[in-house]
């Protein structure tokens, strides 16, 4: 069990053997493979991709086509298997990655691998069952449909990705249309090391863009949408796109698509780890008999010394409270909601669950807590003020939880 940030444990990657350097396989003896895809804007090899591939590598073969086309003006065909003597760019699982061991069950979790074989190289990782169709032509982005979800295994699709940045040279920096940088080239030709690895962070995710794309240019701008300069700025960034949709809702769809893209371009996603502050409810619970959610009344838990009305804050140092706490953890892993009868949303990722505090600094008054509260001896806020005490609360319940969901992790927020 981790507590604090979610992602601190998994700072690592895998390798075929040898050393590791950037998530690229080394030993003694370095073999340098060379592939050639394009010659002279032609194609000189084909995408492979199984009959009833992922969509994850659907997706990924589509990029793949794509920016190899961006690059060198050449499409190479996707087909369901390469004729003798092709070159062929292997993309997920299907026969020919099976028998050079790289099944999907060969992989861990966001595992993916780009491997040479004679007269190929194979493009796969672990990858979601999910095998509908993927709508996707890159010329009408407001098309685009059943794209790969952001918390969906898609090792294949981040393989090609990878395989993209390393050997071709593709950078991603914005979903407008001057965010991809291509080396523009009427031949290409691979060469480099094999590679396997995981990414550094298991949870990887820019809110609020994750739940709402096509709000994504305003948060990284200094204007409203109302403002003429957001107008202009957009103008600058999608001439092109608003050219080809003049209709608002039309461009929108088109617009938050290729947001959407960027973000998987960027590899966001993978295993869902959120926090919010997650104890708020607990009014409603156990406060507020009125509340249509009320359980029952336990004053005890809220923080002490405030008076008559409601508290901003809980006890921190009461045992029976970090038991509740820990009981709803067990029913949110189940799925259940606090009471365990009625289903619950996993907001905060399947296998985490969030433990975080009001957001004030009306801390309980009772002895214990105060005895963990920071002192306001210096003038101005203080931000180590309540970190004892918030975090030997986290730490108290990720212990109760760590009995019974030892596998799962615990998720907080200053």
């Amino acid at each position: 069990m981790r507590i604090g940030t979610p992602w601190g444990r998994y700072l690592s990657a895998s390798v075929f053997c040898g050393t590791m350097a950037g998530g690229i396989m080394t030993g003694a003896a370095i073999e340098m493979n060379e592939l050639k895809l394009v010659q002279d804007a032609k194609p000189a090899a084909v995408i492979v991709i199984a009959e009833d591939a992922t969509r994850s590598a659907q997706f990924a073969a589509l990029e793949l086509q794509d920016q190899i086309k961006s690059i060198t003006g050449a499409a190479l065909p996707i087909r369901a298997k390469a004729e003798a003597g092709e070159t062929a760019v292997y993309v997920g699982e299907s026969e020919p990655v099976k028998k050079a061991g790289l099944g999907n069950e060969q992989f861990k979790e966001q595992e993916y691998a780009i491997k040479f074989i004679p007269n190929g190289i194979i493009l796969t990782g672990l990858d979601a069952a999910v095998r509908t169709k993927v709508s996707y032509d890159p010329a009408k982005p407001d098309s685009w449909g059943n794209l790969p979800d952001f918390w969906e295994e898609k090792g294949s699709l981040n393989a090609v990705y990878d395989f993209l940045e390393r050997f071709c040279g593709v950078r991603y920096f914005s979903p407008t249309e001057f965010g991809t940088s291509f080396p523009r080239q009427a031949s290409l030709t691979v060469s480099g090391e094999d590679v396997r690895r995981s990414p550094f962070f298991r949870y990887r995710e820019v809110y609020p863009a994750s739940a709402q794309p096509d709000k994504m240019d305003l948060t990284n701008v200094m204007w409203k949408a109302s403002d003429p300069e957001f107008e202009e700025w957009r103008g600058t960034a999608y001439p092109a796109l608003l050219k080809q949709f003049p209709d608002k809702n039309q461009f929108s769809r088109a617009y938050r698509n290729l947001a959407y893209r960027y973000l998987l371009r960027s590899r966001h996603g993978g295993e869902k780890m959120a926090a919010n502050h997650s104890l708020y409810p607990y009014y409603d619970y156990f406060w507020n008999k009125d509340s249509k959610s009320f359980i029952g009344a336990h004053p005890e838990w809220f923080a002490q010394g405030w008076g008559d009305g409601k508290p901003e804050q809980m006890c921190y140092t009461n045992g029976a409270m970090a038991e509740q706490v820990a009981k709803e953890a067990d029913f949110y892993f189940q799925g259940k909601n606090i009471k365990g009868d009625s289903p619950r949303a996993q907001t905060w990722g399947k296998t985490n669950f969030a433990v975080v505090p009001q957001d004030n600094e009306f801390h309980c008054r009772c002895e214990n807590c105060q005895k963990l509260l920071g002192s306001r001896k210096d003038a101005g806020r203080q931000r180590d003020f309540s970190s004892n005490l918030m975090f030997t609360f986290v730490n108290r319940v990720a212990e109760k939880i760590m009995k019974t969901n030892p596998d799962k992790t615990v998720s907080a927020l200053a």
